[in-house]
């Protein structure tokens, strides 16, 4: 695919860059006025919806503001470790003092120390840090503190771990220092006026809701001109669709650019903005359930029933329909409840009130995925556990005597029955009559092919039977059919006659015996339904009849035939030192370029006993089995790989089956095969095999990388797990009792990691693992239960432990044995337990031990560490060695140092980056895989550590200490010639210690 083909959309991440930031004029002019006027002393507080913008706001304003007087510092509270007020201020601090270092003029600016905040960091910030500070920026600039995610301070007040005269300390600042805040806030807005008046009653707020209507038109087009054009009715339902809302806007968008096909300039038209909302909803589903979650009950009742609703998009629904409803679904709130429920929702830009009393979701995929994940009866189930529906039904007034369903039957059946004839009149000027009421049912079945409608033997199937006509509320009862004469009870008078157009004259007299049994309450339901729905209503659903019935009776035109091709290699061709498995495939309705209308192939290499040596799955238009991009396939090479396939499966001489399986984006598939034959040549023995490395065109590599980054942070006091998008943005913590030394699998089906501590008081040091069926499985609240311990831990530590490339098996380092530190490997069972390394005591350089191991991508080889006994990581000496998994052959990579720690290989096998201090630092380097071409990344005055390769071979990620005692780590990332393609690679920007960064797959 050519490189210049790229989305532009953001989807997820905030804003930092200019390019698809779009409007907020009305926000910054805002912001100028009431920083530089009589304002200024006063907390500015943004307030919105989660994913409003607040974020991109604030990393906006350096550029935004106008004002050369105001020293902007950003201030993530979200990354911050707050585990006491002295973390937290020196934190600040080293906030403070990174940024200053970036502003020309200002005299540079010495490095917070920690230990400086211990006693009183308040105190010590104040009067001695912020006075450093104002001397050194002079009486005309102003620092401007920007926090976002302020909550997460309350929460920590709340909580008793931080006090709660933190926010007069802050608001003291301000009046003391010469000091501006901005802070942004979610949903918890009113609940901090509440709490801590003193910061907030002078506060000055700003909503930070949707773009307008003109901003979110730019937003649609703009970045996607030299591509293709939007219609203006497919701009208007991209509008009603997200209301301009920035997060599903750019959702939306970056789902449309993702589908469409390069040189495909037609025009994006409704039904594919349509089409892409599954897709959306599907990326946003962690957000929306934030949005349900943060919300009372009242308001889940309301927007899980507008939800069934099968309507249009910005289709309103009335309050009347809505309490009908709630009523049915027996979730009605008070009425009082109910109406601040309304105006809760109107506010939180959940709901919008299209005229009076009538309400309509203001972003269509929340409403897709409350009809999927929240229906409304299972709402029903979790607030009847609850106790809220019995406190809802024991507040309920009592109904009125004469109220008249509590009419006797008579009365009730007569007005029943003039409801019904009055339909009946309307429907019977729109459809020819028909002669019974079986003859209905099966013209219905005709009209909707799909839907649940069947004839049914008895009255009791058929009163259990109701289902969705088209887009109004009405119930449609399926009719009941015997040999024997037909008996009709009450519900199917109703609604037949209400939602098809059967004559009066064919309804059997024996309706005058129903009696009251289950029928009854789907009498009564479909009754209701049919009291509110007027005439026009009706006229509606016969009209979407007749207009399905007419699309039905137009042939479908049948689809042409996928293409599909294994273009390299030839079938019968003969291979015999390396492979090339290309194919090419396409949809005709689509287009004839490669890939037009295709969702994905499955490429799949069968060996002559009918086992699956090697599969692989690509979902862009340069299918290759073993990677790389148009115009060329990467090529296995055999030799390179100790002839295994990628998976570790040995390439044997026979005849092999390679099998494609093509995917078309509406479903349809097809299969082709081309058989080989495979004939390695006679091994040649030689004593150190030279690597030939694969000229590979230089590619352009766009910031951010595409995958996230899992690593260890002590932010939260201890050592955990963590995740985030490779730009810093997304951060989540994984564990919360002591995790690190984290690895995955190569298809990310498994994770393993350390636990335990040497500390007092001590525990032994275990090996977990965590079975996944997904990466995403990460951010699953069962992560932790599912994990479980591998290879025992009771006298003797594991750790260090790195899962195979199939996921398979385990290298580790363990004491067991009293032979200190070895490497082992075993099955992910715990079963078949070897002994790879034998504690040497080298002449000159006494006992060693072993450590730092990495598969290589093909899990033929291991690179590790050989250092000597009772040294540090950081004292040496230390070199690089690789072995085969047989440990029957070893090499030593490296000979400078004293130490070189830290090795992993790229994915393609051919490299090693590692860590050394040959220079007087510790630097990033890189080498061939068998140690020669040594060449440095890095060239700073910090120690560096912990590279890692990601899984598209584009990037590396590595840790950065500014201190000795090497407890500050930030990770960093650099494309692989080791350069930083914007200003600042540092993506974790954190006062606490990170490391042990790997990639997720």
């Amino acid at each position: 695919m050519n490189e210049s083909w790229k989305n532009p959309y953001v989807a997820g991440s905030p804003i930092r860059g200019e390019e698809m930031f779009f409007g907020r004029d009305e926000v910054f002019r805002w912001l100028r006025d009431h920083l530089m006027g009589q304002f200024q002393d006063n907390v500015i507080v943004l307030y919105g919806e989660r994913r409003t913008g607040k974020t991109s706001i604030l990393y906006q304003i350096p550029r935004r503001l106008g004002d050369a007087s105001y020293l902007p510092v950003f201030i993530d509270l979200q990354q911050l470790s707050l585990d006491s007020m002295s973390s937290f201020w020196w934190q600040v601090a080293i906030k403070i003092s990174s940024e200053l270092r970036k502003v020309e003029g200002i005299a540079p600016i010495n490095r917070p120390e920690r230990p400086n905040f211990a006693d009183a960091p308040g105190v010590y910030f104040a009067e001695v840090f912020l006075s450093q500070i104002q001397e050194t920026i002079g009486q005309q600039r102003r620092l401007l503190l920007m926090f976002d995610e302020f909550e997460r301070m309350r929460t920590k007040v709340k909580a008793g771990e931080f006090p709660a005269d933190v926010f007069d300390y802050l608001r003291s600042l301000m009046a003391d220092h010469r000091l501006s805040i901005i802070v942004s806030l979610g949903s918890k807005l009113e609940e901090m006026e509440s709490e801590y008046s003193v910061l907030f009653n002078q506060a000055i707020y700003h909503k930070i809701t949707f773009l307008n209507e003109a901003d979110a038109r730019v937003l649609i087009t703009q970045p996607v001109a030299q591509y293709y054009s939007y219609p203006n009715e497919a701009i208007d339902f991209i509008l009603k669709a997200a209301s301009g809302h920035p997060f599903y806007t750019q959702h939306i968008c970056h789902a449309i650019f993702a589908r469409r096909e390069m040189g495909n300039v037609a025009l994006v038209g409704v039904e594919e903005v349509r089409q892409v909302l599954p897709d959306v909803v599907e990326a946003t589903a962690q957000n929306l359930k934030f949005t349900w979650d943060d919300v009372g009950a009242a308001e889940k009742v309301v927007i899980a029933a507008l939800a069934t609703q099968n309507s249009e998009v910005g289709h309103a629904v009335s309050r009347t329909t809505l309490v009908r409803l709630l009523q049915t679904g027996e979730v009605c709130p008070p009425a009082g409840e109910l109406t601040t429920a309304l105006q809760t929702l109107r506010t939180r830009d959940i709901l919008r009130e299209e005229k009076s009393g009538e309400y309509a979701f203001t972003i269509e995929p929340f409403r897709l995925w409350l009809s999927k994940e929240r229906r409304l009866d299972f709402v029903r189930e979790d607030l009847a556990k609850e106790g809220v529906i019995e406190r809802w039904q024991s507040s309920a007034p009592s109904v009125p005597a004469k109220s008249w369903w509590r009419q006797p039957t008579w009365v009730m059946l007569a007005v029943m029955l003039l409801v019904i004839i009055g339909l009946g009149v309307v429907l019977l000027q729109k459809v020819q009559e028909q002669k019974s009421v079986a003859a209905t049912a099966t013209a219905f079945a005709k009209l909707l092919p799909g839907e649940l409608i069947a004839a049914r033997g008895t009255a009791d199937a058929a009163a259990n039977d109701l289902i969705r006509l088209n887009d109004t509320a009405t119930a449609v009862v399926l009719t009941k059919t015997a040999e024997k004469e037909l008996a009709v009870d009450m519900a199917t008078v109703a609604t037949i006659a209400f939602a098809t157009p059967t004559s009066m004259a064919t309804i059997p007299q024996e309706q005058e015996n129903v009696t009251a049994t289950a029928e009854a309450k789907v009498a009564a339901t479909a009754i209701a339904v049919a009291v509110q729905a007027s005439a026009t209503a009706a006229a509606g659903v016969v009209a979407n009849l007749e207009a399905t019935a007419a699309a039905a009776a137009v042939p479908t035109p049948t689809p042409a035939l996928l293409v599909a091709t294994i273009i390299n290699p030839a079938l019968g061709a003969t291979v015999t030192t390396e492979l090339v498995f290309q194919v090419q495939a396409y949809d005709p309705g689509v287009g004839s370029t490669d890939g037009a209308g295709i969702d994905l192939v499955e490429m799949r290499i069968v060996d002559s006993k009918g086992t699956l040596v090697y599969e692989r799955t690509e979902k862009n238009a340069a299918y290759c089995a073993f990677g790389g991009g148009e115009p060329t396939c990467l090529v296995w090479v055999f030799a390179d790989h100790n002839n295994t396939w990628p998976n570790g499966s040995p390439v044997e001489n026979g005849t092999y089956t390679l099998q494609a399986a093509v995917q078309a984006k509406d479903g349809r598939s097809i299969e082709v095969q081309t058989i080989i034959e495979i004939q390695l040549p006679t091994p040649t023995p030689a004593p150190t095999p030279t690597l030939t490395r694969t000229s590979t065109p230089k590619l352009l590599v766009l910031f951010p990388p595409s995958h996230q980054i899992l690593f260890t942070s002590n932010r939260s006091s201890t050592a955990d797990l963590y995740v985030m998008n490779g730009d810093g943005s997304g951060l989540t913590q994984i564990t919360t009792n002591v995790a690190y030394e984290p690895d995955f699998s190569r298809d990310g089906k498994r994770i393993i990691f350390t636990s335990g501590t040497e500390t007092p008081p001590r525990t032994h040091v275990c090996l977990y693992i965590v079975p996944l069926n997904s990466p995403e499985e990460l951010l699953d609240s069962l992560f932790l239960e599912k994990a479980y311990n591998i290879g025992g831990c009771n006298f003797w530590d594991n750790w260090e432990g790195v899962l195979s490339p199939g996921g398979q098996q385990i290298a580790f380092v363990s004491s067991r044995e009293n032979q200190g530190w070895e490497i082992y490997t075993m099955n992910i069972d715990g079963s078949d337990l070897k002994r790879l390394t034998q504690n040497l005591n080298e002449p000159g350089k006494g006992s060693v031990k072993f450590w730092g191991q990495a598969w290589s991508p093909a899990g033929q080889h291991i690179a590790f560490v050989v250092q000597q006994e009772g040294r540090t990581e950081y004292d040496g000496p230390s070199d690089v060695w690789v072995m085969d998994t047989n440990a029957t052959k070893f090499d030593q990579l490296t000979d400078k140092g004293p130490i070189n720690i830290r090795p992993a290989w790229s994915p393609d096998g051919q490299q090693i980056v590692f860590a050394s201090n040959r220079d007087g630092n510790f630097e990033i380097y890189v080498m061939d895989a068998n140690g020669t071409n040594e060449r440095r990344l890095t060239n700073s005055p910090f120690d560096e550590n912990f590279p890692v390769w990601s899984p598209d071979g584009n990037w590396l990620a590595y840790v950065r200490f500014t201190t000795n005692n090497h407890d500050d780590g930030d990770i960093f990332v650099m494309t692989t010639d080791g350069n930083c393609p914007i200003t600042d690679c540092n993506v974790t920007k954190n006062g606490a210690n990170d490391w042990d960064p790997i990639w997720v797959p």
